[in-house]
């Protein structure tokens, strides 16, 4: 049985819900029309909808399909980009990585890095001190401007440092060690809350509805879209294409981009993860490429215990809707960890998961760059008429570089409330699951208290960990989540999901398919085994402990 098929058996709520968003979306004149419900689509979703703009996004598959759940989940400012000179993207993001950490509490975390200068390998250690102090510099100027948390400082490490040992334990040879701080989140949950609060706030978002037809009438869009099978209509005065990369292929329906705009160059990224705790502070460590990098960290992941390694960084010309790593990009990976860590266990063997995604990057035009890895991961708004494009971006700094699209739709066609403090009131506003957030111990006892109450005979730790994983999924909103069923099933919750959870996330969160639920809602494919056995384990549990 099929997740629609257990909506149309016990969802009939939802499946209204799903027929008055369809209604809406052909209802009227929008004044934006948002193609593309990945990240930077979800900001600009939210920014519009607080604005006071009739909006409507549009998703072809699952919000967060994409790259923008198959990112290296890292929160930063970028310390490599400014070996390249690429201050103001990094200053940017050294202050949306503390906004994220201030508005997503729960979906983000703090994670120090260690630096290690390796002679031949990387810059010397007196360059290193540089960088990462002008990187604390950056990050301590902008946190100040926007009045936001610091981050810790960066340090030298001491050579008698007990994790150094471990490391060198693992293989790991260097003459010196830097240690830096920068944030892990959840990648995928907060593409989803974002949409969540783009909808409280008026806006009309669909997912599983691909754009088949664009056509400008009257100084009106005419945009033709399916979802179930059927074909539907809305009408926009102005359409924003954040489709990344499928950029182009949208692009050709609604325009042709003005002379000398960049050029959009496709770059895929691969990452491991390792049926392994890592233990302390993440490793960046150099490819032996100039200016590449590779990370080995925490994953930070609701109940993993894995360490996730990644990401390479190679041209394609293949945007696929579900890409995965080819076997000569799992072996570059394992061959680094087999150079750097020998000794560390990060082998074949216990690689459990592999994932791919493909960065869309702005190459500006003239430019002679043959690297991916030395194109700016800075964004380009490319306008025309009754119609932006965005080029590029950076996951960190998504929600500004969807602030300054909104600024170029309202010199346009004007403002619907009082810029300033709308801007403000974006800067500080809270995800869904954020707002009223209280400390994480006492919640997690309040919530593992009510999950006992309602599955009698669960252990005390069972429902502690179902109440923490829940937690971090969904922060603020886990009592409404816990309280939306009547009973969970203990084997799914050994697996480490609440038939609440599965519940709640068709409910509100729009889930449609298996797929949404484990991957973009609940990140179950990022935990070990076999994820498509559990899939048709779910589907059958599912239909008999749902109660409606």
């Amino acid at each position: 049985m099929s997740i629609r098929a257990l909506r149309q058996k016990f969802i009939q709520s939802n499946l209204d819900r799903d027929a008055e968003r369809t209604k809406q979306a052909q209802e009227g004149v929008y004044d934006v029309v948002v193609i593309g419900g990945g990240i930077h689509g979800a900001w600009v979703a939210r920014d519009a909808a607080l604005r006071g703009f009739k909006t409507l996004l549009l998703e072809k598959e699952d919000f967060g399909h994409g790259t923008s759940s198959r990112s290296s989940k890292m929160l930063h400012g970028g310390v490599r980009y400014l070996e390249s000179g690429d201050v103001k993207l990094v200053f940017d993001a050294l202050a949306e990585r503390a906004r994220l950490c201030m508005i997503a509490p729960h979906l983000t975390c703090k994670q120090s890095f260690f630096y290690p200068a390796i002679p031949g390998a990387t810059r010397p250690g007196w360059q290193i001190n540089i960088g990462l102090a002008a990187y604390d510099f950056l990050a301590r100027i902008s946190s100040k401007l926007e009045n936001l948390d610091a981050f810790p400082s960066y340090e030298r490490v001491d050579s008698n440092e007990p994790r150094l040992a471990d490391l060198r334990e693992m293989g790991l040879e260097f003459a010196s060690m830097f240690q830096y701080s920068d944030g892990q989140m959840n990648d995928a949950r907060i593409v989803v809350e974002a949409i969540v609060d783009a909808v409280s706030l008026g806006a009309v978002a669909l997912n599983h509805a691909p754009v088949v037809g664009v056509i400008r009438k009257n100084k009106l869009w005419s945009i033709d879209w399916t979802r179930a099978g059927e074909r539907h209509t809305s009408e926009a005065r102005f359409v924003i294409n954040t489709t990344g990369p499928w950029t182009n292929s949208l692009q050709n329906l609604i325009g042709n981009p003005p002379v000398g705009s960049p050029k959009l160059v496709l770059s895929r990224g691969i990452h491991l993860l390792f049926d392994r705790p890592w233990e302390g502070p993440g490793l960046i460590l150099p490819t032996g490429e100039k200016g590449r990098y590779y990370f080995v960290w925490p994953h930070f992941h609701p109940g993993s215990e894995a360490t996730l390694v990644g990401t390479t960084d190679q041209n394609t010309t293949e945007a696929s809707e579900d890409p995965q790593a080819r076997t000569d990009e799992i072996e570059q990976l394992l061959r680094y960890l087999k150079r750097d860590l020998p000794n560390s266990g990060l082998v074949a063997g216990s690689a459990f998961r592999q994932f791919c995604g493909i960065r869309a990057l702005a190459a500006k035009s003239g430019s002679n760059k043959k690297s991916v890895s030395s194109i700016s991961r800075s964004e380009i708004w490319v306008q025309g008429d009754g119609w932006i494009s965005l080029a590029g971006g950076k996951y960190t700094n998504a929600r500004s570089t969807a602030e300054k699209g909104l600024d170029i739709i309202e010199r346009l066609i004007g403002s619907r409330k009082k810029t300033l403090s709308i801007k403000e009131q974006l800067r500080e506003r809270p995800l869904p699951g954020s707002d009223g957030l209280r400390a994480e111990d006492e919640t997690v006892a309040q919530l593992s208290a009510e999950l006992s109450k309602k599955n009698e005979g669960w252990s005390e730790e069972q429902c502690r960990r179902s109440a923490a994983l829940c937690f971090a999924r969904f922060g603020s909103r886990s009592g409404s989540v816990i309280a939306c069923n009547n009973s969970d099933n203990l084997e799914l919750a050994q697996r480490g999901m609440l038939t609440s959870e599965i519940k709640y996330t068709l409910l509100e969160e729009q889930a449609i398919t298996i797929a949404d639920v484990f991957r973009r809602r609940l990140g179950i494919t990022h935990l070990p085994g076999d994820v498509e056995s559990l899939e048709a384990e779910v589907l059958n549990l599912v239909g008999e402990d749902l109660s409606f």
